[in-house]
């Protein structure tokens, strides 16, 4: 098993586990083919690797992408208390089904973490389903907050 940053090689494999990962949440159908998705997907991402506004940690075994985590960083407005720092926005966790409960998703959010705490992010961020809030909590996240929300429908 290894465990790495995403590069755009890898753009059309996150994509497909992109697509998969909306499916097993029973999300609703999608309003674009799976071609237009892929093509804006990888179109998004590669620009958002590029720039680094995203950095995606994988695991690969024998070659294929089982497992992925997302992290945005995010810029703070400057405070006198603080002139400037940085978060993460942690999102987008998913591993195959035939790979789950093997500590590769702990692994993952290790190295977010180490990620995070290199770049001196003042904290990170994630609003995790229901399923997930053990596993967040094991990586040592805590429900600090509720959040408020606008929709634009």
């Amino acid at each position: 098993m290894i465990f790495r940053k995403a590069s755009t090689k890898d753009l059309p494999s996150l994509a497909e586990l992109r697509w998969d990962f909306h499916f097993e949440d029973h999300q609703p159908e999608p309003k674009v083919s799976k071609e237009v998705f892929i093509n804006e997907f990888t179109e998004y991402l590669e620009n958002s690797l590029n720039t680094g506004k995203w950095t995606v940690f994988i695991a690969e075994d024998n070659g294929f992408i089982i497992s992925h985590i997302y992290i945005r960083k995010i810029d703070k407005v400057p405070k006198p208390g603080s002139i400037h720092r940085e978060y993460g926005y942690v999102t987008n966790v998913y591993t195959k089904p035939a790979y789950r409960n093997q500590g590769i998703g702990n692994k993952l959010i290790q190295r977010v973490r180490n990620f995070a705490g290199s770049e001196h992010f003042e904290f990170l961020i994630v609003w995790p389903s229901n399923r997930a809030i053990n596993f967040y909590e094991k990586a040592g996240f805590k429900i600090h907050n509720e959040i408020m929300e606008f929709r634009f429908d």
